[in-house]
This record gives structure tokens, sequence and C-alpha cells, in this order.
């Protein structure tokens, strides 16, 4: 499973279900990733812990390496 993948589609139907323009398949498919990411995290193979990594928009420390690489601070856009 890549976790960056399953964060991508599950914030597409989310949308979709807010819109109010999610079909049947949308939904059940929705709950399927919801799923496999819980399962992914909880018993997910390579970390030390039992449980996959994070999608990166997740993981605090990529996001904090990342705006270190870029200089920039987590609130400058405000």
């Amino acid at each position: 499973m890549d976790p960056n993948t399953a964060l991508a589609r599950l914030r597409q139907l989310a949308s979709a279900v807010v819109r109010g323009d999610a079909s049947l398949s949308d939904v059940a498919e929705l709950g399927e990733l919801v799923q496999d990411l819980d399962a992914w995290l909880t018993n997910g193979a390579p970390a030390a812990n039992g449980g996959g990594f994070l999608p990166a928009a997740w993981d605090r420390a990529t996001t904090r390496a990342a705006l270190a690489a870029t200089g920039a601070r987590p609130h400058d856009d405000d």
C-alpha cells in the first residue's frame, strides 16, 4: 500500500461526498480506503512499532524537514 496515494484518493472521494456528487461506488471505495489505511498504519510492515509509515502530508517530521529545507516557517503564508 502507498499511504500517500491512498490519502490523495481519500481526499478526492471525501470532496465528492461533501459536494453531494459521489456515487455509491465512490462511497464504498472511500470506506475501503479508510479501512486499508487504518490497517496499514496499525499493522503495516516497516516501522518498529509494527505499523506502516504515515502519509507525507500527515508526517510532522517530514513537513518540518521540507520547511527547513526551504527556509519557510509553518505560517509564513498567513
